[in-house]
């Protein structure tokens, strides 16, 4: 799945962790295809790097209430790091 959400996902490897995994779960359970072609707005989340934007886009009708609610929450998570990334980076004066 790694070479194709890079591929789909050019910053992939960029993405916080719980952004990567939960990406990695949506490949798997649906596959490349309908991730890449039923997916836009969360394709453009995450490019834009908009995880909680992502994380309202991420709702599988095909899946379990619990694994939609996992993989929110992981985007959520990445939404979260990347927010206290970005002060730590204002804090910080060179």
């Amino acid at each position: 799945f790694l070479k194709d959400l890079r591929r789909i996902f050019p910053g992939f490897d960029s993405y916080p962790m719980p952004a990567q995994r939960a990406l990695v779960d949506m490949a798997y359970n649906l596959g490349v295809g309908k991730l890449e072609g039923k997916f836009p707005k969360l394709l453009a989340a995450c490019r834009g790097g908009d995880f909680a934007g992502a994380a309202e886009e991420s709702h599988r009708s095909s899946s379990r209430k619990e694994r939609n609610d996992v993989t929110r929450d992981l985007f959520m998570q990445a939404a979260q790091l990347q927010a206290s990334l970005q002060t730590l980076g204002k804090g910080v004066r060179l």
